[in-house]
């Protein structure tokens, strides 16, 4: 199964518990088994189409934006030091070269960095796809700050900017979006990269990108046109229809459509500006879309 953020959803009062039981999974199984022992557990904590529909209705009620901040083991630690070396870096940007799918990212990194000399805040830094986009193209007295709730995420953004020799305008924060470490109207540009599509309370986190931004500034973002491509895995387990899965999702304040999306970041004050579609053979469509803060 697929979309960790509608599992953490699902599992909201028992977040430490599912971390753990997956790390644990982890430490015994590798790959495809790892994937089969986690929803062979999953669907033991829910094992109807009754059960999956009650739990969505108790995060619809009661689910609240937390302080999740995923928990580093040890080995998580060594790993994500090891993703700061130039040398990681270099390791991620060839694998990325290589992505004939990501054809967009020309067009992503142009809409950041439309107003120039800037400070970017990007979120959900991820595998750092995005990061590689937005600092390849770095103007000269840019500065990108990379945030992610993953540590291991935001060291390796420090990692591919050290192979593109711009990591003294490169800083990272590992935290979540929910609660972002700003003053008021500090920003020129925030930016994400499928960062919307893998986070909970989309709401929350739309208020306060447009609380971090100066009036006039920019918010970018690529998102998946068909939201079930990250989730559909869950609903097709529990015989929920694609009009039935959409409703939910945006009843649990995820991604749904794209309008949907529109219509709550215009109750923030960011207004579209642009959007473009891509439709790659080979992989998902998505649409790259600009906002700016009205007031």
């Amino acid at each position: 199964m697929n979309g960790s953020e509608l599992t953490h959803s699902l599992f909201f009062r028992e977040i430490d518990q599912l971390e753990q039981t997956l790390e644990a999974l982890w430490q015994i199984h590798q790959g495809d088994a790892f994937t089969a022992a986690k929803n062979a557990w999953l669907h033991e904590q829910i094992p109807s189409r009754e059960a999956f529909l009650a739990r969505m209705e108790d995060y619809a009620q009661h689910g609240k934006p937390d302080n999740l901040v995923i928990r580093q083991t040890h080995e998580s630690i060594q790993n994500a030091l090891e993703y700061t070396s130039k040398a990681s870096g270099k390791k991620q940007i060839a694998m990325f070269r290589n992505s004939g799918w990501a054809i967009h990212l020309g067009d992503y990194a142009a809409a950041v960095h439309a107003s120039g000399n800037q400070t970017i805040l990007e979120l959900a830094a991820g595998a750092g796809l995005g990061t590689y986009a937005v600092l390849n193209h770095l103007p000269a007295q840019s500065k990108l700050i990379s945030m992610d709730f993953d540590f291991i995420c935001t060291q390796n953004a420090i990692g591919i900017a050290k192979a593109l020799g711009v990591e003294d305008r490169t800083a990272a924060l590992c935290t979540n979006h929910w609660h972002m470490p700003f003053e008021d109207g500090v920003l020129s540009t925030v930016c994400t990269h499928y960062g919307l599509d893998e986070t909970r309370e989309v709401p929350t986190v739309l208020t306060e990108i447009a609380r971090v931004l100066r009036p006039g500034g920019r918010f970018v973002l690529v998102t998946r046109m068909d939201a079930l491509v990250r989730r559909g895995s869950w609903f097709e387990m529990f015989d929920v229809g694609a009009d039935e899965a959409l409703s939910l999702m945006h009843k649990l304040r995820l991604t749904s459509t794209p309008e949907a999306l529109i219509e709550a970041a215009a109750a923030c004050g960011l207004v579209l500006t642009s959007r473009k579609n891509y439709t790659p053979e080979d992989g998902h469509h998505r649409i790259l879309m600009a906002f700016e803060k009205t007031s």
